[in-house]
């Protein structure tokens, strides 16, 4: 579409103030009046509106409900009906280059192990390095109890040999109870 085409589909009434607002000369038309986080805004019809989308909806018809529009061209103050895609946000969002986006193109873990695709958990960690750190941190444990055990070693011991003694006299105290009790009878 040609910036003269374009310029015809704009509601006779804001063509004029709309279009004055729009640089024509490269491949993106950029939006040169105010922005909000680089998107153009407009004042249309007593509201704030994104210069994008009405752009898009006078070019190629309403946005259909549900979708978002992506700027293939990745600049935000681009209002080029061609460089406009309706999209699901998810689609949006993934197509860009946020830390979602990023984690999801992802192929390998920061250590070069290949991610598994089957069953990609939300956070694509990656099964080896999960399975490594568990099995480290396990022997780490049983490493620490061994020392503490080594450490504390002769107090267990110590312990364990009275724990025994005391429970000898009480089953000798009971066994000598008990037979007497059977010589009586």
């Amino acid at each position: 579409m040609t910036p003269e085409e374009f310029i015809q589909k704009v509601p006779e009434e804001y063509r004029e103030r709309f279009t004055s607002k729009v640089d024509f000369s490269g491949s993106c038309w950029i939006w040169t009046a105010g922005k909000n986080h680089g998107y153009g805004r407009v004042g249309f019809q007593q509201a704030l509106h994104y210069a994008h989308r009405l752009a898009y909806e006078w070019a190629r018809g309403p946005i259909p409900a549900g979708l978002h529009l992506d700027h293939l061209c990745r600049t935000p103050a681009c209002i080029k009906p061609e460089h406009l895609e309706a999209v699901t946000c998810a689609q949006n969002v993934l197509r860009g280059v946020g830390a979602c986006a990023t984690y999801a193109r992802r192929t390998h873990c920061r250590r070069g192990h290949e991610l598994d695709r089957n069953g990609v958990k939300p956070l694509r960690r990656c099964h080896r390095c999960t399975s490594e750190r568990r099995a480290a941190n396990i022997d780490s444990v049983r490493a620490s109890k061994r020392r503490e055990y080594q450490k504390h070693r002769d107090r267990y011991l110590q312990r364990a040999r009275e724990w025994h003694l005391k429970n000898r006299k009480k089953n000798k105290e009971n066994n000598s109870a008990a037979s007497h009790e059977q010589n009586a009878a």
